[in-house]
């Protein structure tokens, strides 16, 4: 176990409650601020099938604490992961992110319109209910969300950057480069959960490739025994 994994195994239990009080059940981040000084990459789209990268500036980044991304499909079902930023310089981290599966788009329902109208990236001026099911009824695929949040050395959640609403597309219209050192974290991927009903299950719509390890909503490292068996299968 590298050092960066095992100081995230060591923190996480005390970064769950925080963590699951914002994306579990009501799946909203309106609990933590947004930070200008904390911002991720415009992600325009993941590639269904194929691992991205997500790039996150914290200026002024203070000492002892560390970067996350968290992300989620856009379904009224299923909690947000997150996996931990790799730092390469001062102010900037990144995170490889798993695979999309090919899953179709849910369409909206008046409760899902409740919970959704809320987020971040509806608040753009144009941006309505009608909006919103014209967007999702173009997408091929099951949209995704992410955003970045800057943690202290207690595992608390300090601050967040906007939570990014991230088409799905077929890699070959999503073109996505990532450098040696990513494609390295990309097949080692550690996946932190926020909710214990994701324990012992595979990823909830994502490809099970390359995640080795797990940690529990309990702050626990284990091997992941569930994305292990679904690759003895179709993955």
């Amino acid at each position: 176990m590298n050092s960066r994994t095992f100081r995230f195994a060591i923190t996480a239990m005390l970064a769950f409650t925080a963590v699951s009080a914002v994306l579990a059940a009501s799946q909203d981040t309106a609990a933590v601020k947004v930070a200008e000084s904390l911002t991720m990459e415009k992600l325009e789209c993941l590639p269904a099938g194929e691992n991205s990268v997500a790039v996150v500036t914290a200026e002024n980044q203070p000492a002892g604490t560390w970067v996350r991304v968290f992300f989620r499909r856009l379904n009224p079902e299923g909690s947000a992961y997150f996996v931990e930023g790799v730092p390469s310089d001062a102010d900037t981290s990144w995170a490889s992110l798993p695979k999309p599966k090919e899953e179709a788009q849910e369409e909206l329902t008046d409760e899902w319109w409740q919970v959704l109208k809320t987020r971040d990236w509806m608040q753009y001026r144009g941006r309505n209910r009608q909006w919103l099911e014209d967007w999702l009824g173009e997408q091929d695929f099951e949209a995704a969300e992410a955003f970045a949040a800057l943690v202290d050395a207690d595992g608390q959640m300090l601050e967040r950057s906007e939570v990014q609403l991230i088409p799905v597309r077929n890699s070959t219209e999503c073109a996505v480069t990532l450098d040696d050192k990513q494609i390295g974290e990309a097949g080692s991927l550690t996946v932190g959960e926020t909710d214990a009903i994701q324990a012992e299950r595979e990823l909830f719509h994502w490809k099970c490739d390359g995640v080795v390890t797990r940690i529990s909503s309990e702050g626990i490292l284990n091997a992941d025994e569930a994305c292990r068996g679904c690759l003895t299968g179709s993955g």
